[in-house]
């Protein structure tokens, strides 16, 4: 049986929460490519012509469920970085395993938030403010453990960049699959994807650190 829609839901107050909320569950489940406001509007339970006074079309709707999704998920590593306030240098690495874990768990979501898609930060000054946000964090936990002596001299930004590239550049692999796919190239993979992540950071430690012994017996 169809879903009645009720009319005062056009301009509830929680519409567009719910809206997101939605969104994020879909995009979660089925990816982004085939979503449309039709769809949300319907899984919602809201007419589709409702979305219309929060999102002016499908384009505007991802950047805000990907800007939610930045805000939350930066929230996250904040958080969880407070357990690791007399080690800073873990606060760097822990930014590291929470982006890797984050796209291993939820992969469409991570290729919204962070994948190669159409969504223009130019149009959308929040998602441009948010994801600067998050480069800005790592960039303020590089200088900290410079300050500290814990972190290599050298351009911050540069250094957040060659962490970013490691990072992203895995996390990317492991969406796409392409760590499991090494197989079918006829290569020898005798690893688990733990034991790759060891060693991955175990280099980017060696890359960054001022002396990686006195840290990672």
């Amino acid at each position: 049986m169809k879903k009645e829609t009720n009319p005062k839901s056009y301009h509830h107050k929680d519409l567009k929460e719910q809206v997101i909320r939605q969104t994020i569950a879909f995009v979660s489940e089925s990816g982004f490519e085939n979503l449309s406001l039709r769809k949300i509007a319907a899984q919602t339970g809201v007419a589709h012509t409702a979305l219309y006074h929060h999102f002016k079309n499908k384009e505007d709707l991802l950047a805000d469920t990907a800007t939610t999704l930045i805000e939350e998920f930066m929230i996250n590593i904040r958080n969880s970085n407070e357990k690791y306030g007399k080690e800073p240098y873990q606060q760097l690495f822990n930014y590291g395993y929470m982006y890797i874990e984050y796209a291993w768990n939820h992969k469409n979501l991570f290729r919204l938030m962070f994948g190669n898609h159409q969504l223009d930060p130019l149009k959308f000054p929040r998602m441009r403010e948010v994801s600067g946000d998050a480069m800005r964090y790592l960039i303020e936990l590089i200088v900290h453990c410079q300050k500290l002596k814990l972190v290599k001299k050298g351009p911050p930004l540069q250094i957040a960049m060659a962490i970013r590239s490691i990072t992203h550049g895995y996390a990317t692999l492991l969406v796409d699959n392409r760590i499991s796919a090494l197989k079918d190239y006829g290569f020898d993979a005798d690893f688990s994807i733990k034991e790759l992540n060891d060693f991955i950071f175990e280099v980017l430690k060696n890359g960054i650190l001022i002396e990686t012994k006195k840290f990672f017996l």
